[in-house]
């Protein structure tokens, strides 16, 4: 649960254009906090949680929604973990994602 979090602040900060620091600096919390949250190594209180979605301008279910996750079998669960890792990405890492799976697609389609 905290790499998620994590990584949903750090997509949201990056979103955002802010460096570690400047966000640090709107939360009124330390970079260091900052910095082992987005490593997965701090857990917010649903406070901070919310004060860091209102600063990076998303809404607290954007930076909770790996939490709401249903798995229902093997698929759903393996869609899940590639949705997680491709909302991670940059436009230009998704574009070129997309392109390797058509490849990918073509050539076992054969």
């Amino acid at each position: 649960m905290r790499k998620e979090i994590g990584f949903r602040v750090k997509q949201a900060r990056e979103n955002a254009n802010l460096t570690q620091e400047k966000l640090a600096e709107k939360a009124g919390v330390s970079t260091s906090f900052i910095s082992r949250l987005e490593n997965g190594n701090a857990l917010p209180s649903l406070d901070r949680l919310y004060m860091l979605a209102d600063v990076l301008d998303v809404g607290l279910q954007d930076l909770l929604c790996d939490l709401f996750r249903q798995t229902d079998s093997d698929s759903s669960s393996l869609t899940n973990e590639i949705s997680f890792y491709i909302d991670l990405m940059t436009i230009q890492e998704k574009q070129y994602f997309l392109e390797y799976v058509k490849l990918f697609h073509q050539h076992f389609s054969k």
